[in-house]
C-alpha cells in the first residue's frame, strides 16, 4: 500500500499501466512512475511548464517504445517522451483553432502506432520512436466516431453512431458503405481474427473482414460501454 509519503503523486490513481522495463506507471494528479523501489514523478497542471496540460489523468497508454501516452480530464492527449524523459504535447504547433481533444480513448495498434480520435476532426495515427514524432491522418467521418478497435490482421475498425467502418491496408474509403449502417456502435473489442462489436441497445456481433456479421446476442434494450473476448471464446 503507497501514499504520498512513499513518494506516490496523489492518493488517487485513475490510471495504471505497466511498460516493458516492468515498472508501473500511475497517474492522476501528476504521472509517477515506480522501478519497485522508488517512484519518479512527473508534475501536470500548471506547475507542469506545458502550456494547456491539465492536472488530472483520464486514461494512458503505453507504445512500444515505451512512451506513456496520456489523456487528460479535459480530452487533450500528451506523452511522456522517455528519449528525454519530458511530458510534450503531440499536436503543438499543428494548425486548427479550438485545440485537438481526444473523444475516445486512445489505443495502441499491434505495429506500435498510437490512435487518437479528435474530436470534430480526423482519427490521427501517432508515433514517437528514434526517428522523432510523426502524425498521419487515417480516417474521418461525418457521423462522428464513438469507438475503435484493431484485428489480428492489423485492420482498424471504427464504430459510429451509423454503423462500423474498416481500414485496410489499403486505407480508409470514406465513400464504402458501413457495415451494420442502422446500428449505433458503441465498443469494440479486437479477438483473434475477427472483431467484437457491442450497439447502444444491447446487440453483439463478431465481424471479420472476409465474413457477414454474425450476431450473437439480441438488442437488450441498454448500451454496451465495453466487450471483451477472453481465450476461450467467452464475450464478456
Amino acid at each position: 500500500h503507497y501514499t504520498p509519503e512513499d513518494g506516490l503523486c496523489s492518493n488517487i490513481v485513475t490510471a495504471l499501466q505497466q511498460d516493458g522495463y516492468g515498472n508501473m506507471n500511475g497517474a492522476r494528479n501528476g504521472l509517477s512512475r515506480y522501478d519497485g523501489y522508488h517512484f519518479y514523478n512527473y508534475r501536470t497542471g500548471n506547475g507542469s511548464g506545458v502550456k494547456n496540460l491539465h492536472n488530472h489523468t483520464l486514461g494512458m497508454v503505453i507504445d512500444l517504445s515505451q512512451n506513456v501516452w496520456i489523456r487528460m480530464y479535459d480530452h487533450r492527449v500528451f506523452v511522456l517522451d522517455r528519449s528525454i524523459d519530458k511530458i510534450i504535447d503531440p499536436f503543438e504547433n499543428s494548425k486548427g483553432e479550438g485545440g485537438f481533444f481526444c473523444s475516445t480513448p486512445l489505443i495502441v495498434t499491434t505495429t506500435g502506432d498510437v490512435l487518437a480520435n479528435i474530436k470534430g476532426r480526423d482519427v490521427y495515427k501517432l508515433r514517437l520512436d528514434r526517428r522523432g514524432l510523426s502524425r498521419e491522418v487515417i480516417a474521418t467521418s461525418e457521423d462522428g466516431i464513438t469507438c475503435m478497435g484493431e484485428d489480428r490482421e492489423e485492420g482498424i475498425w471504427l464504430g459510429t453512431p451509423k454503423g462500423l467502418r474498416h481500414i485496410g491496408k489499403e486505407g480508409f474509403n470514406p465513400d464504402e458503405a458501413p457495415l451494420l449502417a442502422d446500428e449505433h456502435i458503441t465498443s469494440i473489442f479486437g479477438s483473434n481474427a475477427h472483431v467484437i462489436v457491442a450497439t447502444h441497445d444491447g446487440k453483439i456481433f463478431r465481424i471479420s473482414p472476409t465474413l457477414a456479421p454474425k450476431q450473437v446476442r439480441k438488442a437488450a434494450g441498454r448500451p454496451i460501454y465495453s466487450v471483451f473476448e477472453d481465450s476461450k471464446n467467452v464475450i464478456w
